[in-house]
């Protein structure tokens, strides 16, 4: 049996599965974020909580055939690429 991860593992591999840097991450673990995503919480809800640095923007639009635009289009409509 493995022993549990302290808070510093935990944050580094928040981190690494974010893509993001520790800190960041830090302030999702320590904003009880985790929390709420872990247990099924509504996201938009649970990410509105977050500091206003971590730019989480309720009910976002992005400007129309902005690359964002784009990307979200794209990843509306999958398809099979193989």
């Amino acid at each position: 049996m493995s022993k549990p991860m302290t808070k510093t593992q935990l944050v580094a591999a928040l981190a690494e599965k974010m893509g993001t840097d520790k800190k960041s991450a830090a302030l999702v673990h320590d904003k009880g974020t985790l929390f709420g995503l872990r247990t099924n919480g509504r996201i938009e809800s649970i990410l509105m909580s977050l500091p206003p640095h971590v730019q989480w923007q309720y009910n976002h639009s992005p400007e129309v055939d902005s690359d964002e635009d784009k990307l979200l289009q794209t990843l509306k409509k999958p398809q099979e690429w193989i």
